[in-house]
């Protein structure tokens, strides 16, 4: 008889230790849930602001470097932002993309204006997805070629920009039809 209150506790005891089990998972998981929507919604803003950018190309016959600069410059202006650079590589070549135009929050990476992305084989290759898909991509996790001194962890993410007199229906249409990359390095470290 003395051993049923002892039953008793033990099985309310397993049965908090359960539910308390329980809150806590559902509590983790709903943090998860907001947590991977926050970064979500943060890892949007530079694909939105390429975006952005590809549109003032696509509504000009030229874009020039004070109307550029306005622009990225705007962006970079952001408190939030994970965005560091922002910058336009102009094909002359069809393996040859230099840095024309260049928006930075590192003073010092003025000094890759006129720098051939398309020469680092690493981003070559990104740059032909973006190309052939027509979308952004975004290249693999580095200590970016841009900002380098500061050694971020961040990412590069492009843009293909297009002639708006071509078809870019196809691969081979978008191929023809390239003008440059739209570009911009992404602090890591802010997105998480």
């Amino acid at each position: 008889i003395a051993t049923i209150p002892i039953i008793a506790i033990m099985i309310w005891t397993q049965f908090e230790k359960n539910t308390i089990a329980l809150e806590m998972r559902q509590s983790f998981n709903q943090q998860m849930v907001s947590f991977e929507k926050s970064i979500s919604e943060r890892a949007a803003i530079p694909t939105a602001t390429l975006g952005g950018i590809r549109g003032l190309f696509s509504a000009s016959q030229e874009v020039t470097a004070a109307e550029f600069h306005r622009y990225a410059a705007d962006y970079l202006r952001e408190p939030q932002t994970a965005i560091r650079t922002i910058g336009f590589a102009k094909l002359s070549e069809p393996s040859v993309a230099k840095i024309s135009f260049l928006e930075s929050l590192n003073p010092s990476d003025v000094k890759y204006q006129g720098y051939d992305l398309l020469s680092d084989a690493a981003l070559q290759s990104v740059m032909e997805s973006a190309r052939d898909s027509g979308y952004v991509v975004m290249s693999n996790k580095t200590t970016s070629l841009l900002d380098a001194d500061e050694k971020r962890i961040q990412t590069l993410v492009f843009s293909p920009v297009f002639s708006n007199e071509k078809d870019t229906m196809t691969v081979n249409e978008r191929r023809q039809a390239l003008e440059g990359y739209i570009f911009a390095s992404i602090d890591l470290q802010k997105i998480l």
